[in-house]
């Protein structure tokens, strides 16, 4: 069986008159037959805006067939893998590829698709190879946002116009700007996603007036590990000035 990078997917190639000898090592319950990949991505902040994707450099995520999901298209993440056991191949070729657009010096992650036999996922009723599309889904970081405000001299409050997360104010860090600045943190985790899902606003703390109506989401592009006695996870600093 040859596996053959073609126009944006893989196509296989094989011998139909060796497909039931095939067969018998995909139900070898000691040694079964597996396709291992390797992925990678051109985003590179996709560590910061994914959960549980970063990880000791030796190792990398896992995501395989063998899920039970309902779905038996959908890879699930298993426990992280040795990057010892899946090295990326030193074909010219492949290598050549992998430059430009690529980021990473090493996979984020690892795809395992083991085929079992007559399972319909791989093989048809009558024996011939499937085309499938497989997809993983990723969880998305969450962290508490700290907002700064700049240029206010008179105090303000960060509000949920939802009323579902509540903002403490807290020390702001020493920042090289003259203007005052306040600092707001989230009394919980948040999504990083691409479109806001919140509807922070900012006002005035005496009078309620509101001052701005949406205040700017958090970027994936810089975290801060959380600091302090018992402190865990990351905060999302965003910086308005007003």
């Amino acid at each position: 069986m040859i596996l053959k990078p073609e126009a944006g997917r893989i196509v296989v190639l094989y011998e139909k008159s060796r497909l039931d000898a095939m067969k018998m090592y995909m139900g070898d319950p000691f040694d079964p037959l597996c396709f291992y990949f390797t992925g990678q991505t051109s985003d590179p902040v996709f560590f910061n805006y994914t959960e549980n994707a970063e990880g000791p450099p030796e190792t990398a995520l896992f995501l395989s067939t063998r899920s039970g999901n309902p779905d038996p298209c959908c890879l699930t993440q298993k426990p992280r893998v040795s990057m010892g056991d899946h090295q990326a191949s030193a074909d010219p070729a492949l290598a050549a590829a992998m430059t430009g657009s690529i980021k990473q010096k090493r996979p984020l992650f690892v795809i395992g698709l083991f085929p079992e036999p007559d399972d319909g996922i791989f093989f048809s009723k009558e024996g011939q190879v499937l085309g499938q599309t497989f997809h993983a889904t990723f969880s998305t970081r969450k962290t508490r946002w700290k907002y700064l405000i700049s240029g206010k001299p008179d105090p303000v409050q960060v509000v949920d116009r939802d009323g579902k997360i509540q903002f403490e104010k807290t020390e702001p860090p020493d920042l090289p700007i003259s203007s005052p600045v306040q600092a707001f943190i989230s009394d919980q985790s948040i999504p990083l996603t691409q479109s806001c899902p919140t509807n922070f606003a900012l006002k005035d703390e005496m009078s309620g007036a509101l001052i701005l109506k949406r205040l700017p989401p958090a970027s994936p592009d810089i975290l801060f590990k959380s600091k302090g006695p018992g402190a865990a996870g990351y905060i999302s600093e965003i910086f308005v000035n007003i």
